[in-house]
């Protein structure tokens, strides 16, 4: 008799949005736990279930010292909620469930991370380049000079005494002291003020630390809360503006300004009449 084949479409429920949104920015082993609460809680067709730490790294393949910061990361980033700690008596480990608002999720948090370690694997990248090239040896200085005799200099006795040696700092350069990423600070401000970040949204936010100084992020958000044009569109737009007309530029002219500078509708009857008198002058005259 043939056996059945384990691969059966359709037998273990995964969420769209993981792929969607959250994959991007978690990590390998983050990941694979995430699948596990899912196989777990959805896969049996339960809301929660307790797993042991033992049982994630059974079935992700990773240390248990992966499994316990990657589940600490899910928690912390609202993606799995920890209901219950592990019961001492039964000993079946803590009991998990799946957030399944994703209003909930800190997509901002879990985006600054992703960047801050783009950030600090650039600095990582560019600090190796630069120790390379200062190993690279010049083949012009491997030339040997001829040699010329020449008499030692006379040795005099050193009698001053070596300055102490200066103790070494941490950091000895001030840029590499770590410093809050300009993307999550614009992040925090926007979801306190603005609302929930979306990946569309993030995109756009980018965008603006990108190409705009970031002293005009919070008094851009303060437009946008005061004019209650709470999107990240209209916040780029307003930075568009001051990026081209100055910081802080606001139209001069009001509506009524406006409407006084259209030029007037002219009454046509009346011009009509002014011309057959005209013409009328005209013909008496000659």
């Amino acid at each position: 008799m043939e056996e059945k084949s384990k691969i059966v479409p359709n037998t273990f429920q995964n969420p769209n949005v993981l792929v969607d949104d959250y994959m991007r920015y978690l990590t390998g082993n983050e990941t694979k736990c995430y699948l596990v609460v899912v196989r777990k809680t959805l896969g049996w067709l339960k809301r929660r279930d307790c797993i042991s730490l033992s049982q994630i790294t059974e079935k992700a393949g990773i240390e248990e010292g992966a499994a316990r910061e990657a589940m600490k990361a899910l928690c912390r980033f609202g993606l799995v909620v920890k209901t219950a700690d592990n019961d001492p008596l039964k000993n079946y480990g803590p009991e998990y469930e799946l957030e399944l608002d994703d209003m909930k999720v800190s997509m901002a948090a879990l985006i600054a991370r992703h960047t801050e370690k783009k950030t600090q694997a650039a600095k990582q990248t560019s600090k190796a380049r630069a120790a390379a090239e200062s190993k690279r040896i010049d083949p012009l200085l491997l030339t040997v000079p001829p040699t010329v005799e020449q008499t030692p200099p006379p040795t005099v006795e050193q009698t001053t005494q070596k300055p102490l040696s200066k103790a070494k700092n941490y950091y000895d350069d001030e840029s590499e002291i770590p410093q809050e990423n300009s993307f999550a600070k614009l992040a925090k401000l926007y979801e306190s003020n603005m609302g929930i970040i979306t990946p569309i949204m993030a995109d756009t936010l980018k965008e603006i630390d990108e190409n705009f100084p970031a002293d005009w992020h919070l008094p851009a958000i303060k437009v946008c809360v005061d004019q209650n044009k709470r999107t990240a569109a209209y916040l780029f737009g307003v930075l568009q503006k001051w990026k081209e007309y100055g910081f802080g530029w606001k139209p001069t002219s009001t509506k009524a300004q406006q409407n006084s500078q259209r030029p007037q509708k002219t009454n046509l009857p009346q011009v009509q009449d002014q011309l057959k008198e005209w013409l009328a002058l005209q013909g008496a005259n000659a």
